[in-house]
């Protein structure tokens, strides 16, 4: 099956090596509509089209977009040594025009790349503050989606479809309990 994928995938790989998304199909990295995915779609070419050595910074699409799921994928792509990836990383975070994650799904792989790059530090303050601020908002369980600017935002356009105990959210547990920060 993961073979098969490969050879549908490869209709839509340019000469550079990058995917090129044919508007038409359906990609989750994390729900925000203007996240651009380039950078977050792990291909060797990657580092040349988004890696932007002066800045220190990952940058994607057109728009060159600066966003927490590109610096994390990247690092975790294997595309970034730790130096780089642990100062793009910061780069992202420290950004206020970044595109932010809105899922605990990304924000897991954002902590787990801060530990890749040897950042421990910063991904249990991450850790503390983003699944903590779910528990000051009053959950008993981890969301499938949570902005601590806006706890009842919902991608699907009503809190109520939203899951109230999801599975992804639960990977601080994993990194806690297993010793990893």
């Amino acid at each position: 099956m993961a073979q098969r994928q490969l050879e549908l995938i490869k209709r839509w790989i340019d000469a550079e090596g990058l995917f090129v998304d044919p508007g038409n199909m359906w990609i989750f990295i994390d729900w925000p509509s203007k996240l651009s995915m380039g950078a977050a779609m792990m291909t060797v070419a990657g580092r040349t089209a988004y890696w932007d050595a002066a800045s220190g910074r990952v940058l994607s699409g057109t728009a060159r977009q600066v966003s927490w799921a590109g610096a994390s994928w990247m690092m975790l792509g294997g595309l970034l040594p730790p130096r780089e990836g642990r100062n793009a990383l910061r780069a992202a975070l420290a950004d206020p025009a970044a595109i932010r994650p809105s899922t605990p799904y990304l924000y897991r792989y954002v902590v787990e790349a801060l530990i890749a790059c040897g950042d421990k530090t910063h991904a249990l303050a991450l850790l503390e503050s983003y699944w903590g601020a779910m528990i000051d908002a009053g959950a008993d369980t981890f969301r499938e989606v949570f902005d601590p600017a806006n706890p009842l935002s919902s991608p699907y356009g009503d809190i109520h479809i939203n899951s109230y105990c999801h599975a992804w959210s639960c990977t601080p547990s994993y990194f806690l309990r297993n010793g990893i920060i």
